[in-house]
């Protein structure tokens, strides 16, 4: 696994003073914009990619065959945020509040919630396990029926909830939206413990250095990594602020029989920002110890230099030898 850094850009999509809710240029970086859909109910479930906004449409008004109900739930998971048009279709046919696509393309969001009276708009991070960069931001919009997602790029972050509807295992295939939502919440922060166990050996990996062969150069590999755990916990504690206010009820579109799972996550989370506080508190000792190693190896090279010294040092004849 290559190190994570997280990064909480800040990029500003329009212009300075613009009204709120407008959606400037698309990053130089941002990907090309692609719509994926999974329509389910208890004994039917279709996935499509790459769907435009008529077939959106069509999927929200019928199921599995003509003059079917709507379909139970829709997941509609949209790839790259470059393509202004299609996201502000989205909003339309969903008529979400315009600050909603705001915050889904200004991609420096810090973990949040925002209830509208149309539907609830949530922000969470997630930890790269295989790239080196910054947190990638995940927005989650939960209406009647519907959960729709907006990632930076294809990652496959959320391959296991795919995984578990095609299977149709477990309460998933046959609950409401909200329980697509929170298995979302749950996948993200289920992310977080490789990633924490990571840095927890290469900790360990650091202090075998600092006592086997200590270096300077590894006070820098130890700042990098409080570096890296105090942006970590810059992500850690406001999400425990978010699912701490879905566990308590205070988002009326999450159902009280999904409430027990809401506070496993919220337990999950609680032990997330503990680990991160604890490897907090490692690189700190670990630096501590390093000075130590550092001066005792000084230490010892000072007392080989002043033997050496001693040995070569000449010794002078006194003046009453010589007579």
């Amino acid at each position: 696994m290559k190190h994570f850094r997280h990064t909480m850009r800040t990029v500003r999509r329009s212009a300075p003073g613009a009204p709120p809710g407008t959606v400037g240029p698309p990053e130089p970086t941002a990907m090309v914009t692609r719509i994926d859909v999974v329509a389910y109910g208890p004994d039917a479930l279709i996935e499509e990619q790459g769907v435009d906004i008529a077939r959106l449409a069509a999927l929200r008004e019928a199921g599995p065959e003509a003059g079917s109900p709507a379909w139970p739930v829709l997941w509609i998971d949209v790839l790259g945020l470059a393509d202004n048009q299609a996201l502000e279709a989205l909003r339309a046919l969903f008529d979400l509040h315009p600050l909603v696509i705001e915050d889904v393309v200004n991609t420096g969001q810090r973990p949040k919630i925002e209830d509208y009276d149309a539907h609830d708009f949530i922000v969470l991070r997630i930890v790269p396990r295989d790239i080196a960069g910054h947190t990638e931001q995940l927005s989650l919009v939960i209406t009647r029926g519907c959960v729709i997602t907006f990632q930076e790029r294809p990652t496959g972050y959320l391959d296991p909830v795919r995984a578990r509807l095609r299977r149709g295992l477990g309460h998933l295939r046959g609950a409401g939206a909200d329980h697509l939502a929170y298995a979302i919440v749950d996948t993200v922060i289920d992310h977080y413990i490789p990633v924490l166990e990571h840095y927890g050996e290469r900790l360990e990996d650091l202090e075998r250095q600092i006592i086997d062969r200590p270096h300077p150069s590894l006070a820098s590999r130890i700042y990098e990594v409080r570096h890296e755990m105090q942006e970590l916990q810059r992500t850690v504690v406001p999400m425990l602020d978010v699912v701490g206010r879905l566990h308590n009820g205070e988002v009326p579109r999450f159902s009280t029989e999904i409430m027990p799972y809401l506070r496993d996550c919220y337990d999950h989370v609680i032990r997330i920002e503990d680990a991160v506080d604890h490897l907090r508190e490692a690189t700190l000792a670990l630096m501590e110890l390093h000075v130590s190693s550092m001066n005792q190896r000084m230490n010892e090279v000072m007392k080989v230099l002043t033997i050496i010294a001693t040995i070569f040092i000449p010794c002078r004849s006194s003046p009453a030898s010589t007579a």
